[in-house]
């Protein structure tokens, strides 16, 4: 007699395997593309910090300033000799340019220039530089500073403090002499500078990402000392405050 080996499977084991394959072709499909997204999706790109992406600046300046000559002018009639017996537009307009260069959002070098309004100093008629009766005096400035910036709480806007070197120069101009004194030869008083220290504060806003504004005042040290020819060796101690508009631009 021969026997029947044929085995019948149970369907419901048939669909109970057909459903764990597909679960887990499913699951290996869902891994497999998590894993490829992973990997391909492009590096967020970080955001430059706003300051750093145009480090460079150049602009120009223009406010109100002082040589301070007036300082120098003569309190009674026994010094009338050898410093001025008056002094006229001794404060005014100034005016200048600047460059600069921010290593960090906190801390910029900038080289400046100002031009300051010519001073009128009247002599007197005892004084030891007659038959000069009166003179026009300019000042100009070169500074070399370091920019220390904090951020205020503000959107985009930074107060500082600056420290740095500075040239003044003085330069003697138009002459005027005493009628009397006509024949007398006479040169002019100085044409000399002096370097020294400059310090200053301020705030500044960053309008858009090129322009910056920035109101800022600076004090800058000249050069004086009791001596005969006091009027000869001054150099002006001059201040200014200034608005100030920059251009910003990277390298």
């Amino acid at each position: 007699m021969n026997k029947n080996n044929n085995h019948h499977h149970c369907p419901a084991a048939v669909v109970a395997g057909f459903v764990v394959k597909i679960a887990l072709l499913s699951l290996l499909t869902t891994i497999s593309i998590t894993t490829y997204a992973a990997y391909s999706k492009p590096a967020t790109k970080t955001v430059p910090n706003i300051y750093e992406q145009d480090p460079m600046y150049v602009g120009a300046a223009i406010g109100y300033g002082s040589t301070n000559w007036n300082a120098l002018k003569a309190q009674d009639v026994s010094s009338e000799t050898s410093v001025p017996q008056n002094v006229h537009h001794d404060s005014g307009v100034v005016w200048g340019v600047q460059l600069g260069y921010e290593i960090t959002r906190y801390f910029a070098l900038e080289a400046q220039y100002r031009q300051f309004r010519d001073t009128k100093i009247m002599l007197s008629d005892t004084s030891d530089y007659w038959p000069i009766t009166s003179f026009n005096t300019q000042t100009w400035t070169a500074n070399l500073i370091g920019k220390f910036m904090i951020p205020i709480g503000i959107p985009r806007t930074r107060a500082f403090a600056s420290a740095g070197a500075v040239y003044v120069h003085r330069r003697d101009v138009q002459i005027n002499k005493d009628p009397f004194g006509e024949g007398i030869p006479t040169q002019r008083l100085a044409n000399k500078g002096h370097v020294g220290p400059t310090f200053g504060v301020g705030i500044n806003y960053l309008i858009t990402r090129h322009f910056m504004a920035e109101l800022a005042f600076e004090y800058d040290t000249g050069y004086g000392k009791t001596q005969e020819e006091t009027l000869k060796s001054f150099v002006p101690f001059v201040y200014n405050v200034t608005l100030n508009v920059n251009y910003r631009f990277g390298l």
